[in-house]
């Protein structure tokens, strides 16, 4: 669940910070590789078709920010990536393959794109109130506690079964000792 994709623009502008650093550059400013570094490199699910489009415009400004405005304007072959893949777009030049408008808890498995992560960072939802049917059965068929948070942790070792998961979440996640918690 990116939501607006803040997550998403700080991990970009950090992985093009941490390419310069590894290649001696000041400033990146070559569309072709920038263009490459978030199209191999950042990925979000998004529920709400809203908030993935403004996910896609704040990493299309995270972009179009390290590149020279004359150069942008002049160049008319600088074309901006389609990063939302949107079921409901018919049209499968317009599918990108980095932000998924889907509900996370429902199966994604058939989405290559969203396996073998060696990182997934994120800000689940939590709580126990207002719970989709799809979190509610997840938490059924897992024996989880209704807790929104809970099938978002679980999902994240799916999406990342070799790498690391930073997720930020209340603590009573970590501290309660009631059996659906374990």
């Amino acid at each position: 669940s990116c939501g607006s994709g803040i997550f998403l623009v700080e991990s970009f502008k950090r992985l093009v910070k941490r390419y310069e650093n590894a290649h001696s550059i000041d400033n990146l400013s070559d569309f072709d590789t920038l263009v490459k570094l978030l199209k191999e490199n950042i990925f979000g699910i998004e529920i709400h078709p809203q908030a993935i489009k403004v996910a896609a415009f704040s990493l299309y400004l995270a972009l179009v920010d390290k590149l020279d405005p004359k150069n942008l304007w002049q160049n008319k072959n600088y074309r901006l990536p389609y990063l939302v893949n949107d079921p409901k777009e018919k049209n499968e030049q317009k599918k990108g393959r980095n932000l998924f408008c889907r509900d996370t808890i429902s199966d994604l498995s058939s989405i290559d794109e969203l396996q073998n992560f060696r990182l997934v960072v994120g800000n689940p939802p939590f709580g126990d109130k207002n719970l989709l049917d799809t979190i509610r059965n997840y938490c059924n068929k897992e024996n989880f506690a209704k807790e929104k948070v809970l099938p978002f942790l679980h999902k994240a070792t799916f999406f990342a079964p070799h790498g690391e998961i930073a997720l930020i979440f209340n603590t009573k996640v970590l501290t309660n000792t009631r059996g659906t918690y374990k």
